[in-house]
C-alpha cells in the first residue's frame, strides 16, 4: 500500500548503530531477553510533524490553539519516546566557538489547550511586578494526574524474564550504591528533597524501566572510571567487591532490556504520563552524555524521548474529583524532573548553539521561576537556570534580536543579582596568585549552580549585545573589550568548578564555557591551565571531553 502526503518528507540515511558495518569476528554481541514487539502502531501523523518541520520548529506544538490529544496518540507518542531513545545520529559533537559567524478530547487525559512558549513580555512583568507580587507559591506541581492502576498492573506485569526487583545481584547492587552514593547528586542540584538519592531509588523497585536506567547509567559511568579498575585482575572493584560481569558493554545490555520495557509499556496509552518513565528518560539522557565518545557524540537522542513524556505530562489538566489527585510525592518528583531536564536542555543549547526546547515554561503552572519576589535560595536558585534558558532563547530562537528584548532580559539579569539573597555570596574569595584562576567558596550547591548558571547568562549577553558596533573604528575596541570580559567569566567559572568539587555538575559548566570560549585564550599558562580542566573532569568525572581538548589544541597550533 502507498501513502501519500501533501508535506515533503526528509529522512536520515544510515545508522549510527552502524548495522551496515562490517563487524569484526570476535565482535560481543548483547543479550537479548524477553518476546519480540511485533505489535503496529501507525505513526504517520506523528511522523509527519516530525519530519515536515526542523527539530528546534515547536511553534505548533505550542501554539494556543493546539489539538487535544487521545489515547491513541499518546500510545504513538510514547512509542516515538522509545524510538528516540534508541536512535543515535551519526554527527559526532564538535562544539562551535560561540564566535563564529554565524485529534478528539480524551475523558481520561486532557492536553492544556492555552499554552504559550515564553515571550519576554513575561520577564517585564516579573520586573514590574517583583516588588508588589505575593510571594509564590511553593507547590510547584504542574498538575495532578491520577495513579491509574493500568500503570501499577504495567509495572508489574511487564517485568523482563528473569527480573525480580526484591531480590538483586551483588553487581545490581553495587550499580545502585553507586547511583545513590555517587550520581544522585548530579541530578539533586538545587533540590532540597533530594528526589533521586532519596525517592528514585524506592520507586525503582517497583517500576523496570526506572531501575534499569540507574544500572544503566551507573554501569557506564563507573567503567569508565580508573581508579575503580583493578590493573591486574582488570576487573571492576567497588566497595571492595569484584565485579567479574561488569564490563563496558554491560551499560548497552542494561540500556537494551529498558528500551525493550518502554516498547512494551507503549501498549498503554497512560504510560505517557507516568513519573517513573519520564524519570527513566531523564536518567538515560545522563547517560547519553557519559556514553558521548562511544555512540559517536550524539547528545540528544534521549533527550528526544524525554520531551515526549515532559510535553505531555507538563501540559496536562488537573483531575477535577479529589480522590483521582496524585500524590504529593509523584507531583514533587515530577517537578524535579522538569528542573533537571531545564538544566540538560541549557547544557546541549549551549553546546549545540540552538534555541533551548522550551521546558522552562512547563515546568510548573505559575511563573515563580520568572519572579523576583522573596524566597528560598532554592528557587532562585533555579531561577538562574530559567533566565539562562530565555537567554538562549534570545541568542539562538527564530525571532529577531531586539535591542527592547535584549533589555528586558539584561534588566532581569542585574535585578537577579540586586534582589537575591547574599547567601549566594561566596564565603570566601581570593585572587589567583601563580594560578590562573581564584578560589570562590559557597555554602551548598544550590549557590554553586545559580551562580554559574548566572555567569553563562552573561557570556551570552556580552558577546549578544545588539548595540556592539559591527563596523567602524569603535568595532576593533569594542572586540577586543568582550574578548577580555568573557575570558574574566570562564576563569571565574573555572575557579568556581575546582573550589566546589563536592558539585560534579560545575566542572561540567566550566567545561563547557571553555568549549565555547577557549579558542579567545592566546596565553601558554591559561590554555594548560584550561586543559587541566577538561583533563580532570575526563578523568576524575568521567565526563569525556577528548574531543574538545583535541580541537583547542588544534586551534592554539599546538
Amino acid at each position: 500500500a502507498s501513502t501519500t502526503t501533501s508535506k515533503s518528507l526528509r529522512f536520515r540515511h544510515g545508522s549510527s548503530a552502524r548495522y551496515d558495518s562490517d563487524f569484526a569476528p570476535n565482535q560481543k554481541w548483547v543479550r537479548l531477553s524477553g518476546r519480540i514487539c511485533s505489535d503496529f502502531v501507525d505513526e504517520t501523523p506523528e511522523l509527519n510533524e516530525i519530519y515536515s518541520s526542523g527539530p528546534f520548529e515547536s511553534d505548533a506544538a505550542n501554539s494556543p490553539n493546539r489539538t487535544i490529544e487521545s489515547p491513541a496518540s499518546s500510545l504513538g507518542a510514547l512509542t516515538l519516546a522509545a524510538e528516540a531513545l534508541t536512535s543515535l545520529e551519526s554527527a559526532s559533537w564538535s562544539p562551535r566557538p560561540l564566535y563564529t559567524p554565524t485529534h478528539s478530547p480524551s475523558s481520561a487525559k486532557r492536553r492544556c489547550t492555552n499554552d504559550s512558549v515564553y515571550s519576554f513580555s513575561s520577564a517585564h512583568q516579573a520586573l514590574e511586578n517583583h516588588g508588589s507580587s505575593a510571594s509564590p507559591n511553593n507547590d510547584l506541581s504542574t498538575g495532578d494526574f491520577s495513579q491509574e492502576a493500568s500503570i501499577e498492573q504495567l509495572h508489574q506485569a511487564s517485568l523482563l524474564p528473569n527480573q525480580n526487583l526484591s531480590h538483586v545481584t551483588l553487581q545490581e547492587a553495587c550499580l545502585m550504591r553507586y547511583f545513590i552514593d555517587n550520581l544522585a547528586c548530579w541530578f539533586d542540584l538545587a533540590d532540597p528533597d533530594r528526589h533521586f538519592a532519596l525517592v528514585v531509588p524506592q520507586r525503582a523497585r517497583h517500576c523496570p524501566a526506572l531501575l534499569l536506567s540507574i544500572y544503566t547509567a551507573s554501569s557506564r559511568h563507573l567503567c569508565r572510571l580508573s581508579r575503580y579498575l583493578n590493573p591486574t585482575t582488570k576487573r571492576v572493584e567497588y566497595l571492595g567487591k569484584t565485579l567479574p560481569d561488569l564490563h563496558i558493554d554491560t551499560a548497552v545490555e542494561y540500556h537494551s532490556r529498558c528500551i525493550e520495557y518502554l516498547v512494551n509499556s507503549s501498549n498503554d496509552p497512560e504510560a505517557i504520563f507516568d513519573v517513573d518513565l519520564l524519570t527513566a528518560s531523564i536518567i538515560l539522557r545522563f547517560y547519553e552524555e557519559v556514553d558521548a565518545p562511544f555512540n559517536g557524540g550524539d547528545w540528544e537522542a534521549s533527550l528526544r524521548g524525554a520531551r515526549v513524556f515532559i510535553d505531555a505530562q507538563a501540559s496536562s489538566h488537573r483531575p477535577s474529583s479529589p480522590e483521582a489527585q496524585e500524590s504529593p510525592i509523584i507531583s514533587s518528583l515530577r517537578c524535579a524532573a522538569f528542573r533537571v531536564a531545564c538544566r540538560q536542555e541549557v547544557y546541549i543549547s549551549f553546546t549545540k548553539q540552538r534555541p533551548p526546547f522550551p521546558l522552562s515554561s512547563a515546568s510548573c503552572q505559575t511563573q515563580v521561576y520568572r519572579l523576583l519576589d522573596p524566597c528560598d535560595d532554592y528557587i532562585w536558585s533555579h531561577r538562574a537556570v530559567v533566565h539562562c534558558s530565555d537567554v538562549l532563547t534570545f541568542c539562538y530562537g527564530p525571532l529577531s534580536q531586539t535591542t527592547s528584548s535584549y533589555d528586558i532580559l539584561l534588566q532581569y539579569h542585574q535585578e537577579w543579582t540586586r534582589l537575591r539573597p547574599d547567601s549566594f555570596d561566596p564565603i570566601w574569595e581570593s585572587q589567583a596568585d601563580e594560578g590562573v584562576f581564584g578560589e570562590l567558596w559557597f555554602l551548598s550547591d544550590c549557590h554553586v549552580t545559580g551562580v554559574q548558571h548566572w555567569n553563562l547568562a552573561e557570556i551570552l549577553l556580552t558577546v549578544y549585545d545588539p548595540r556592539i558596533p559591527r563596523l567602524g573604528p569603535n568595532q576593533k575596541s569594542a572586540a577586543h573589550r568582550i574578548e577580555k570580559q568573557v575570558m574574566a567569566i570562564v576563569k571565574k567559572l573555572c575557579g568556581i568548578a575546582i573550589s566546589n568539587r563536592r558539585a560534579p555538575p560545575a566542572m561540567i559548566t566550566a567545561c563547557i564555557a571553555i568549549a565555547m570560549c577557549g579558542d579567545q585564550f592566546t596565553d601558554l599558562h591559561e590554555q594548560q591551565a584550561l586543559l587541566e580542566v577538561l583533563r580532570e573532569t575526563d578523568v576524575e568525572y568521567a565526563w569525556p571531553t577528548g574531543h574538545i581538548q583535541a580541537r583547542l589544541r588544534a586551534e592554539w597550533g599546538w
